[in-house]
């Protein structure tokens, strides 16, 4: 098969681009700079503001892994997130229905759920909200989302996922690396080193495994949740990176009620469309620990 990876010299593309030439599909590379794309193979200059002018012709599938991410929550990023994160999706979407691509894959977040802060998991059908955390990119991914799961074209299957957050090993995540550089130093983790709220983790292995399965399936449509399937506080999966380390003076004690976060994420409809089968958050987090 040959696909088409927006983004693919980002965090997500990168991963997905690997997985799919070490299974011989045909990958072409759709980046921002080429430079920066880490595997050999077809790489095309993309933008997602020019998204329109990118030819797809011959692509039989398109993941579309680009996103505006801005250094700031500030409200003056809300203008550029859109054109990149919403137009940018309608312009790349176009493209794929004009070349006539079959299947395209957008990747959206878990994170434009309503908040909670109970270990209650939400379905694919639950209230989307960001006002809880009302910053230009959530706001734009959502809407982009939400275009996406509502474009219209009888030959183009457009399927929405929606991954918790993601960590892989070797690469850094912001609460799992703070927590193992002060276990590793020897400082015993405090209640601001690891808040107080529901975390779902998700292996990166298992949203490349997600993204290479929906596009096999052609029954798959509509939105995935893509979650670890095993949400845990933050408090609880800082302790166990210090049982890891064997360092259990230096876990923190229980904080409490959980904040407000995002909410968790029921993979059931993954599960039961093309068999999503997570890994063990424990098996995952000992190979992130093994390469710190």
């Amino acid at each position: 098969m040959k696909i088409a990876v927006s983004g693919a010299s980002g965090f997500i593309g990168t991963a997905i681009c690997k997985e799919l030439l070490k299974q011989k599909h045909t990958v072409v590379a759709l980046a921002r700079d080429p430079l920066k794309v880490q595997f050999s193979t077809e790489i095309k200059f993309f933008l997602l503001e020019e998204a329109e002018d990118i030819n797809l012709s011959g692509i039989d599938a398109v993941i579309h892994t680009a996103a505006y991410v801005p250094k700031s929550e500030d409200s003056s990023e809300d203008h550029q997130c859109m054109v990149m994160n919403l137009l940018g999706t309608k312009k790349i979407l176009d493209a794929s229905k004009r070349d006539g691509v079959k299947t395209f894959v957008h990747f959206s977040t878990g994170n434009i759920y309503q908040c909670t802060n109970k270990l209650e998991k939400v379905s694919e059908t639950f209230a989307i909200d960001t006002n809880f955390r009302s910053i230009p990119y959530l706001r734009s991914k959502a809407a982009g989302d939400d275009f996406a799961l509502n474009y219209k074209c009888k030959d183009l299957r457009t399927v929405v996922l929606r991954p918790s957050t993601i960590y892989s090993p070797g690469t850094p995540q912001e609460l799992l690396q703070r927590v193992a550089q002060k276990i590793k130093n020897e400082i015993k983790l405090e209640p601001e080193d690891v808040g107080n709220y529901y975390l779902d983790l998700v292996h990166m292995d298992d949203v490349v495994d997600a993204t290479i399965a929906v596009i096999a399936n052609d029954k798959c449509s509509g939105a995935y949740n893509i979650g670890g399937d095993e949400p845990g506080r933050t408090v609880d999966i800082a302790n166990l990176f210090c049982f890891f380390y064997n360092k259990r003076k230096l876990m923190v004690n229980n904080l409490g009620e959980p904040e407000l976060n995002h909410a968790v994420l029921d993979i059931t409809k993954a599960k039961s469309d093309f068999e999503y089968k997570p890994r063990k958050l424990s098996d995952g987090l000992k190979q992130y620990y093994s390469l710190l």
